[in-house]
């Protein structure tokens, strides 16, 4: 089934200055405006957006969608099996495609992978009602990997690797402690990150993909005096620097310092002062939005943090949600007020 998107707008995403100088700057005329209620999820690949959206007749079903940045042509690619559904997390690079379908709840979930270049799929783990309890699946994907937290039926989280090509799977680790700010996943430079922590203190956990060796890093501390760590989560890596929300109790959101620190010297750099709302990180640039669903962006330059300059549309200005895909910056923006027509308006910008 395909259609046409009138109610789209094609945007062309290549920049004509250095985001590494210039800062980002987004076009008006290269937003895109979804008619959906919600956007999930999205991921780009060459010129293909996958998203996860909510139909405005049918809030309640939530549909991968295929749509062309270039032609504007948008087309079903997976529905979801499950009548009151969501499609949280989709990541994606020019071999592989890989999705979460899950029901609202979290009581069954199933994670997805499709070879971009036979169109074949493959369920790489699943969830159902029997093995108890909620369980939030975050796929991270890295080459041909695959990672995410997984729960077994003795409900023990552990950190799963998964070789696509091989159909491998691997446990790199049982987790001490299982929330959602460890529950996310990252790989980079041939390294998965991911966190944990115990009753007195937080950890970054690094494997290292070519040697299979695990190193352990202890948190910053939660005061200059204090014998205990923060709990890091959300980490992510930006060269030599482990950026996370820090937290003095994980079951506090606002209890976090937003910070960076660096996994061979331990510095510890603040990147903002008070608590945030989300963090993206893509090489040596970090993007965060702070209170007031302001967007920020950083850049570290040799150990050091510069502020760089935001430049989009009023239409994406306090932005929901931010996300990397690729060497793409996903800016989303969501209407659904009682006064609005319902759409999803995108900016997606080349960070190259």
């Amino acid at each position: 089934m395909k259609m046409i998107l009138w109610f789209s707008v094609l945007g062309i995403f290549v920049n004509g200055c250095s985001v590494q100088d210039q800062g980002l700057k987004i076009k008006e005329e290269n937003l895109i405006t979804l008619p959906y209620i919600d956007f999930s999820w999205g991921a780009v690949v060459g010129d293909t957006l996958y998203a996860g959206v909510r139909p405005i007749h049918n809030p309640d079903t939530c549909k991968l969608i295929k749509y062309n940045l270039r032609t504007r042509e948008e087309e079903l690619f997976y529905e979801s099996s499950f009548s009151a559904s969501s499609i949280p997390t989709i990541v994606g690079n020019e071999n592989w495609l890989v999705w979460v379908d899950s029901t609202i709840d979290g009581t069954q979930n199933k994670i997805i992978a499709q070879d971009l270049k036979t169109g074949k799929r493959k369920m790489i783990s699943v969830h159902e009602p029997d093995s108890g309890g909620m369980k939030i699946d975050a796929p991270f994907l890295y080459k041909d990997y695959v990672t995410w937290v997984d729960i077994d039926e003795r409900r023990i989280p552990q950190l799963i690797l998964y070789d696509l090509k091989t159909d491998q799977k691997k446990v790199l680790a049982t987790l001490r402690t299982y929330n959602l700010f460890n529950t996310f996943t990252f790989m980079a430079e041939d390294t998965v990150l991911w966190t944990d922590a115990d009753e007195k203190n937080g950890y970054y956990e690094l494997y290292d993909l070519r040697t299979g060796r695990t190193e352990e890093i202890l948190a910053p501390r939660k005061y200059p005096e204090s014998p205990e760590s923060r709990v890091p989560g959300y980490a992510e890596m930006a060269g030599d620097w482990l950026v996370s929300l820090n937290f003095t109790y994980f079951r506090d959101w606002t209890s976090h310092k937003f910070q960076m620190m660096n996994r061979h010297t331990k510095e510890v750099k603040e990147i903002l002062p008070e608590w945030i709302i989300q963090f993206r990180v893509y090489r040596n640039l970090i993007f965060s939005i702070k209170q007031g669903q302001e967007l920020m962006m950083f850049r570290i330059d040799k150990d050091q943090l510069k502020s760089l300059p935001v430049d989009i549309p009023q239409e994406i200005q306090q932005p929901d949600l931010i996300l990397i895909s690729n060497n793409k910056i996903i800016i989303e923006k969501r209407y659904a007020g009682a006064n609005e027509i319902p759409r999803v308006v995108l900016g997606i910008q080349s960070l190259d």
